[in-house]
């Protein structure tokens, strides 16, 4: 029989890293919180004890590491200009999803969310403030006078197309993300929304 392990704050991040890595590898739905607690050497009681299921383990995964991100981003952009701005974007996305385990991670818990309209909801919540985030950033280059208020939209589905367009074709061989590709893509949305250098 195990002995349980004592309630801690590295307890519980060691159960998220586990999970994390075993839904990577395996998917989010062939996962069950006896192989998380197996992972650990723990009880399954011990990972009830931070999580009341793997909703809710998985919604804590997600939102760690959206939160980690956004307020980087919220950072980012209020020490640089929006060239500064979108370069850091890209970059961290084209770190982190080069990564498969990262990757895979996203990939397995999209599709475990799409089959759950309240988990579909929760997750929603989550990723409408990175949304919100880049509007605000796009908005306040736009009080700046660097683009228009018809450039802000363009901008701002274009930045979103590309990192669609990179979440979904990074682990395709045939699909080149070479390392210029985060300023590369910098330059391209800049161009499209005519935007005016600060002087």
């Amino acid at each position: 029989m195990k002995k349980e392990k004592r309630a801690t704050p590295s307890l519980k991040k060691t159960i998220m890293q586990k999970a994390f890595f075993l839904m990577a590898r395996n998917g989010v739905k062939e996962i069950s919180m006896r192989q998380i607690a197996q992972a650990c050497d723990v009880t399954k009681p011990a990972i009830y004890y931070y999580f009341k299921d793997k909703e809710d383990l998985c919604y804590q995964l997600i939102k760690n590491r959206l939160e980690k991100y956004d307020n980087m981003l919220e950072e980012i952009s209020r020490s640089t200009d929006l060239k500064g701005t979108l370069l850091f974007l890209f970059s961290k996305y084209a770190y982190d999803f080069r990564n498969k385990d990262v990757l895979y991670f996203m990939m397995h818990v999209n599709s475990f969310v799409m089959g759950d309209d309240n988990l579909k909801k929760k997750f929603l919540k989550l990723k409408n403030r990175s949304t919100q985030l880049i509007r605000g950033i796009l908005e306040n280059a736009r009080r700046q006078g660097h683009i228009t208020k018809r450039k802000e939209e363009i901008g701002f589905h274009l930045i979103m197309a590309t990192l669609a367009h990179f979440i979904i074709n990074s682990d395709h061989g045939f699909v080149k993300f070479g390392p210029s590709y985060a300023k590369d893509m910098t330059q391209a949305i800049l161009t499209a929304m005519c935007y005016k250098q600060e002087k």
